[in-house]
């Protein structure tokens, strides 16, 4: 069995968080339309990685499907955030008020 054991490694992640932090206004920054092509390339290189899975296997296929399907949402969740969406043009149906001398 590998991996961490003396807490090194926590240790070390530590820090690389602390330093990838930094660069996070950086990378807010950059305009959505200009990461699109590396997010395109991306998509293409993990559509490749599915010819590999044994489908004939359903302990593969079926969680490798699971995650290309929702992987696949991702980016439409962001784009319905609540906080980012602009105020409904609909007009919701308010209830019928009765008038004076109406049943």
């Amino acid at each position: 069995m590998s991996g961490g054991r003396t807490g090194l490694t926590a240790l070390t992640v530590a820090v690389r968080l602390l330093l990838a932090l930094s660069f996070a206004p950086l990378a807010g920054s950059v305009p959505a339309w200009a990461t699109a092509p590396a997010l395109l390339y991306v998509a293409v290189l993990m559509v490749r990685e599915l010819r590999a899975i044994d489908w004939s296997d359903t302990a593969d296929a079926v969680p490798a499907a699971l995650t290309a399907i929702d992987g696949s949402k991702v980016r439409r969740r962001e784009d319905h955030d609540v906080r980012w969406r602009e105020p409904s043009r609909r007009r919701c149906r308010e209830p019928a008020v009765a008038r004076e001398g109406e049943p």
